[in-house]
C-alpha cells in the first residue's frame, strides 16, 4: 500500500475509532425506576494467586447482599417505599475483565483503554443472570495488593470494575466500594476533591446543615469519607457509617422519583 495512502486508511481508522468512543460513552439519563436494576457482582481473580483462588470459591451472594439492604434503607429515607431498588446476584467467576486506566495521559493510551473496555462489553453476554449493571469484583491478595487501589465505573455501559482485597476482614470496606461504583453506573458523580480526598462541602457531607459541622457522623456515599475537620477526615468502616445525600439522590432520579 503507498504511504499516502496508508496515512490516509490510518488517519480513518483513528477517527472512527474516536467517533465509536464517543457514541459509546453517553451516560443514559437516571433510570425511571419503575422496576428495581438487577445488579450481577462477577468475581475476577486479579492477580491469579492461589489465595484469591480459595477467597472467590467461598463466595455466597448473601456476602453482597448487606450492599442490597443498604440501598433499600437509603430509598426509603427518600419516601420510595419498601421496594428494593437494586437487587444483586452473584455471577460466575470470569478469566477475562475489563483492564482498569491507564496512568499515562497519552492520548492514544486512553484511546486504546477506552476502545478495550467498550469492546469487552459489547461481548460480554450473560443470559442467564441478564444484568442491567455489571459489577467486576477485581479481587487481590492482600499481602500482594498494587499500589493504586483506583476502582471505576462506566455509566454509559452501566459497568462498575472494583479493586476489592480477597480478605474477610475487608468486606465492610468492599462494600462501600462496590455501592460507591454502583451509583457511577446510574449517574452519581464524585463528590470529593481528586487532589486530597477531601469531600466537598456541601454535597459531600453527610450532615451538611448539622449546627456543628464537626465531626461529621457519617460519609456520604459518593464522598467516601467522614470530615472530622476542615483539612482531617477518615475511611467509614462500613456502610452502617455511610448515606445516599441529597445531592446524589437528586442526580440518579430518587428526588422527584415516583413512589
Amino acid at each position: 500500500m503507498p504511504r499516502k495512502r496508508f496515512r490516509v486508511v490510518l488517519l480513518l481508522t483513528i477517527l472512527l475509532a474516536i467517533a465509536w468512543l464517543a457514541a459509546t460513552s453517553r451516560p443514559p439519563p437516571p433510570p425511571d425506576w419503575d422496576d428495581p436494576l438487577r445488579v450481577v457482582i462477577y468475581p475476577h481473580n486479579a492477580d491469579g494467586s492461589e489465595a484469591v483462588t480459595r477467597f472467590i470459591a467461598d463466595r455466597r451472594l448473601e456476602d453482597f447482599l448487606p450492599i442490597e439492604d443498604f440501598f433499600a434503607e437509603q430509598a426509603s429515607r427518600y419516601h420510595l417505599g419498601l421496594q428494593r431498588r437494586f437487587t444483586l446476584a452473584l455471577g460466575p467467576e470470569i478469566e477475562q475483565a475489563p483492564v482498569l486506566p491507564p496512568r499515562s495521559r497519552n492520548f492514544f493510551t486512553r484511546l486504546g483503554w477506552g476502545l478495550s473496555v467498550r469492546w469487552w462489553h459489547f461481548r460480554f453476554r450473560d443470559l442467564v443472570n441478564q444484568p442491567d449493571i455489571i459489577v467486576i469484583a477485581r479481587y487481590h491478595d492482600r499481602h500482594e495488593l498494587p499500589e493504586h487501589m483506583h476502582s471505576i465505573a462506566i455509566a454509559a455501559q452501566r459497568l462498575a470494575v472494583a479493586k476489592l482485597v480477597a480478605d474477610d476482614l475487608h468486606s465492610a470496606n468492599n462494600h462501600v466500594i462496590i455501592a460507591h461504583e454502583i451509583l457511577h453506573t446510574v449517574g452519581a458523580s464524585d463528590l470529593y476533591d481528586p487532589n486530597n480526598g477531601q469531600p466537598l462541602y456541601p454535597q459531600g457531607y453527610a450532615e451538611p446543615d448539622r449546627a456543628r459541622r464537626y465531626p461529621q457522623r457519617r460519609a456520604e456515599l459518593m464522598a467516601g469519607r467522614i470530615p472530622l475537620a476542615p483539612n482531617n477526615f477518615r475511611e467509614p468502616i462500613g456502610l452502617v457509617e455511610v448515606v445516599i445525600g441529597e445531592h446524589s439522590a437528586r442526580e440518579i432520579g430518587w428526588i422527584g422519583a415516583a413512589p
